[in-house]
């Protein structure tokens, strides 16, 4: 919970972001999950994005302190969370990409 409230004074005092407004306005949250720790404190810059959540300009993981540049993430088609892909032309996150190919597809 502490890092939830770390995380949303960041966006706010930092980034000078209202994460209220930008949900509200119809854009992408500012915090995202972070595809290396899993906790929901992966901070998304969007200031130069323009909102371009698929390729955040960069992102920062305030739990782990993973970060990521432009272009380094993708959102999975399925579930919609960010991930790292392996290569071009990847468009699910391994944990979509594991429960296609555990499920019965014939």
């Amino acid at each position: 919970m502490q890092v939830a409230l770390d995380t949303r004074r960041f966006v706010e005092s930092v980034l000078g972001e209202s994460e209220y407004r930008i949900i509200k306005g119809g854009g992408e949250p500012p915090r995202r999950i972070c595809p290396e720790c899993g906790s929901e404190s992966l901070v998304i810059d969007q200031r130069n994005s323009f909102d371009a959540c698929p390729n955040p300009q960069e992102a920062l993981c305030m739990s782990c302190v993973w970060g990521a540049a432009e272009g380094d993430l993708r959102e999975c088609s399925d579930c919609g969370e960010l991930f790292h892909p392996a290569g071009d032309g990847i468009f699910q996150c391994s944990d979509c990409f594991n429960s296609f190919v555990m499920c019965d597809n014939t």
